[in-house]
């Protein structure tokens, strides 16, 4: 009977060491803790408890998830993405090239047209693209551009220009739109000068007309603050980061009672590094972030996953199901309302799978069979291919 307490507790210790071969956070170890704050609970992850490094494939988090090569037929159609947001029947790109508008797609990757040009004309877009959002149900694309005071809306089955919405306050960097009441929230992050007047978030109609809005509180002004907000589940998730130096957290915005719900931060010790966070159903995702700078690429470096239910966590590496260790972990991601996003060039599949190929014992014959025919499908001519998938 000691003998098999003795194994048990060396398989036990084996399925969570510090190995990458671990695929489930179950046997790993506690990270997180809740934490009342008033009348919130506060899930508060502590780096120093992280023992585990281990591989999760995407679907922990995504459902159905799909590599897609985009159409390459002609010139006009090649694409750096910069944010890509699908729907149920279409894929736009907000590309990074500086003088095009979005660039729209169908579910097959096919090319179909620009929405929004260049310019200061009626209906054009000024300087480039900050924010889309898409309306699939009410055949509607939304731009906000580099000119403060309106949205730019269009027909997204034709690209046609159909009217600005005016903005009520200037500075607007996300939005969120509810179509249903024609009403959209906003926010508007703060910086190292504080605009008197100006709230962290604020609700108004399409006409302009502020229906409430959330008073900005006042930060130390030697740091900088950026901040994120989407939409999931009908929950609005609002993220407050800074680089670096401060804990921050992500919080919900309750609508009715108007106030940020704090949900959940990380401990990061003496010095918090650049990083971001995200939720879906079941998960915390942490993602850490190189030190950043203007000849330094702005990459992930490490990700950290917690279980919601167990808060348990590890450090984990993301890859491809079906792929072998196809790790998409330094890769920039998005978990961004309904779906996660990963725009890739043709040369980073294509070096991935040539290293993978190149060690086939590692390789299941599946593993195998699927690198060597996405390898085998690529050309120095494709354009971008994307992954993406609903986020569960």
């Amino acid at each position: 009977m000691k003998k098999l307490s003795l194994l048990l507790i060396v398989i036990c210790w084996y399925a969570c060491s510090s190995t990458e071969e671990q695929s489930t956070l179950e046997q790993c170890n506690l990270i997180a803790s809740k934490v009342i704050t008033g009348e919130d609970t506060l899930i508060v992850c502590d780096v120093n408890k992280i023992e585990q490094h281990i591989k999760i494939p995407l679907s922990t988090l995504v459902e159905d998830w799909k590599l897609l090569k985009l159409e390459n037929s002609s010139k006009e159609a090649l694409v750096l993405p910069v944010y890509i947001y699908p729907s149920e029947n279409y894929i736009l790109i907000h590309p990074a090239e500086f003088n095009r508008g979005a660039m729209l797609f169908d579910k097959t990757g096919k090319y179909l047209f620009d929405i929004g040009e260049k310019g200061n004309g009626p209906g054009e877009i000024v300087r480039n693209m900050s924010y889309i959002e898409m309306d699939e149900d009410n055949d509607c694309v939304y731009i906000r551009d580099h000119k403060p005071s309106r949205i730019l809306k269009y027909r997204l089955s034709t690209g046609e220009y159909l009217s600005d919405i005016p903005l009520s306050y200037p500075k607007a960097f996300d939005f969120i739109l509810n179509p249903k009441n024609e009403s959209l929230i906003v926010t508007n992050p703060p910086n190292h000068k504080i605009e008197e007047g100006i709230p962290w978030i604020w609700e108004q109609d399409f006409h302009g007309n502020i229906l409430q809005e959330l008073p900005k509180k006042i930060y130390n002004r030697n740091l900088q603050y950026r901040f994120w907000i989407w939409s999931r589940n009908n929950k609005f998730v609002f993220f407050d980061y800074n680089l670096p130096g401060r804990q921050d957290t992500l919080c919900h915005y309750d609508i009715p009672s108007n106030r940020l719900k704090p949900h959940f931060t990380v401990d990061f010790g003496s010095e918090a590094p650049n990083h971001q966070y995200e939720d879906t159903s079941d998960f915390y995702l942490v993602t850490l972030i190189n030190e950043v700078g203007i000849d330094k690429p702005f990459i992930p470096t490490k990700r950290i996953l917690i279980d919601k239910k167990t808060l348990k966590g590890a450090y984990v590496d993301i890859v491809l199901d079906g792929y072998g260790d196809f790790s998409i972990t330094q890769h920039w991601t998005y978990l961004k309302n309904d779906y996660f996003t990963l725009g890739l060039e043709p040369h980073q599949i294509a070096e991935t799978c040539e290293k993978l190929l190149a060690h086939p014992e590692n390789l299941k014959p599946e593993e195998k069979k699927n690198l060597q025919e996405l390898l085998d499908g690529l050309t120095e001519d494709d354009n971008a291919i994307i992954i993406y998938g609903k986020i569960k």
